[in-house]
């Protein structure tokens, strides 16, 4: 952008960095740790040790969930971006948008198989995420072999949706214990 603003080239941009001896810097965006995480964690991997154990295509049958949303607050994808500084200044992004918008989008992979993305608006809550799973995902699993679905483990993280008791009681009608939450 500096090249493009100052009408010289990228290269001559570079240099001049590099003799100040700036570096580029991504932000780093983490996830907040609470007490008790580790030990959930370790009780996870575990578990799935033991799993794939006993059954080598274990992890074939894990249906892995996720999702996310975008909006246009200012949050950055730091993959795209680099910030030149002498030192690493750790720094946040504070913008100020008038009309905050956004969308969600769901994915899921199983058996090497991308299922979704699924589109919708709005605040994630349990009443939708029990929509979406009880009229929606069969969709989404029309391709999936018998055999995964026979052994299918549906997991998902530790979203507030996925914890709600209503979502609880459908999992455990729909697939009795074969669901396992992480991150909770």
């Amino acid at each position: 952008h500096l090249a493009s603003e100052l009408n010289v080239s990228v290269g001559k941009i570079h240099s001049i960095l590099k003799k100040n001896k700036y570096h580029p810097y991504r932000p780093n965006l983490v996830q907040h740790l609470v007490p008790g995480d580790s030990e959930r964690r370790l009780t996870f991997v575990a578990w799935l040790l033991v799993q794939t154990q006993e059954e080598q295509r274990f992890l074939d049958y894990i249906f892995w969930i996720d999702a996310s949303k975008f909006t246009n607050n200012g949050i950055i994808n730091k993959q795209n971006n680099r910030y030149w500084s002498d030192s690493n200044t750790f720094w946040t992004n504070d913008t100020h948008f008038q009309h905050v918008w956004g969308t969600n989008v769901w994915c899921g992979l199983v058996g090497g198989k991308l299922l979704g993305p699924y589109f919708y608006d709005g605040t994630l809550t349990g009443i939708r995420y029990l929509d979406f799973l009880s009229n929606q995902l069969s969709i989404f699993m029309e391709d999936i072999p018998l055999n995964i679905r026979a052994h299918l483990f549906f997991q998902q993280d530790g979203a507030p949706a996925h914890n709600a008791l209503i979502v609880h009681k459908y999992l455990e009608q729909a697939i009795n214990h074969r669901w396992v939450l992480v991150g909770q």
